[in-house]
């Protein structure tokens, strides 16, 4: 949190946030636990008398609001907002997950994946610490800058696929900033007082270093073309991959319902990727290493180049 200070007002708060205004917040405690709720409320600029006489306004509003919430309390009703940090964790990923259903299918599995990984290390840090028959669940606020520098070295080091192999430094980076993208909408919503990403150093954060890419220059394609293969579909799907530029997952799922056409003769592929639908043109090079269309209509859904799935 930045720049915490009490103001005039008994239990009113005011923090600068990271884009620079300033909120209002009540913070107090009750029967031994504590309470804060972040308000809908931001002193301006006082920049004139009208201004400083507005923020008294909203001061006094939030101390009105205060003691609302005291009120409610020792008439044993329920608080409306309590600490966000005691928010189960496992409730936190589940609230944020709902609020991707407009994301694409990848991006939803890929956020699930991560975030169950992210349950499994916080899990191991709570039973490190002793807690018992799981009296002491995992909260978010227990997602402070020790516990990310830990979960990024579990990530690396302690965590295995289902087939025994490591995660890659790709896939490191990738859970790395899904739990970031959680801890900042946290953070919005007024959960948390502070985002634990915004105190990390440049050197803690993995980072996605793509391999280097290779390409092939045209006199080594023209080798390859000139070269016996066994598997004339393999040789087909490589070199037709060298003209249009598909992914191998691509040219294994292309169908012939996927190739428009001009006349008789195959002209463009139109398929689905991972979140767009793309309408490429095809190269006469890249036509010449198809095999005959034949019968196939634009509905079927045979496939092109038949490799082994």
């Amino acid at each position: 949190m930045r720049n915490k200070t009490k103001t005039n007002q008994r239990g009113v708060y005011v923090w600068e946030r990271s884009d620079g205004r300033r909120q209002l917040y009540i913070d107090f405690y009750k029967s031994g636990k504590r309470y804060y709720e972040c308000l809908d409320s931001f002193l301006d600029p006082e920049l004139s008398k009208v201004d400083k006489l507005s923020n008294e306004a909203k001061i006094t509003a939030a101390a009105t609001t205060r003691a609302e919430r005291l009120k409610q309390l020792e008439k044993g009703e329920a608080y409306k907002i309590e600490h966000g940090g005691e928010i189960l964790l496992k409730d936190w990923f589940e609230e944020y997950e709902q609020s991707m259903k407009n994301k694409s299918i990848g991006a939803q599995k890929d956020t699930k994946s991560a975030f169950a990984v992210a349950l499994m290390y916080a899990e191991s840090r709570t039973n490190r610490k002793g807690a018992k028959d799981g009296a002491d669940e995992p909260k978010l606020g227990d997602v402070d800058k020790d516990f990310i520098l830990g979960y990024v070295d579990y990530l690396r080091n302690t965590y295995k696929k289902k087939n025994g192999q490591p995660l890659s430094e790709s896939t490191v980076a990738q859970y790395f900033h899904y739990l970031g993208f959680a801890m900042k909408k946290a953070y919005q919503r007024g959960y948390i007082m502070a985002n634990p990403y915004n105190r990390l150093e440049r050197e803690d954060k993995p980072r996605d270093r793509h391999a280097k890419r290779e390409y092939l220059e045209i006199d080594e394609v023209q080798r390859l073309i000139d070269s016996q293969c066994g598997n004339d579909h393999v040789k087909r799907a490589f070199l037709f991959s060298c003209f249009c530029g598909l992914r191998l997952s691509d040219i294994k799922n292309l169908t012939w319902g996927g190739l428009k056409t001009d006349g008789d003769s195959n002209n463009a592929i139109d398929i689905q990727k991972t979140r767009q639908r793309i309408y490429l043109t095809l190269s006469p090079d890249a036509i010449h290493y198809l095999p005959e269309r034949g019968t196939a209509t634009d509905t079927d859904t045979r496939r092109v180049i038949p490799l082994q799935q």
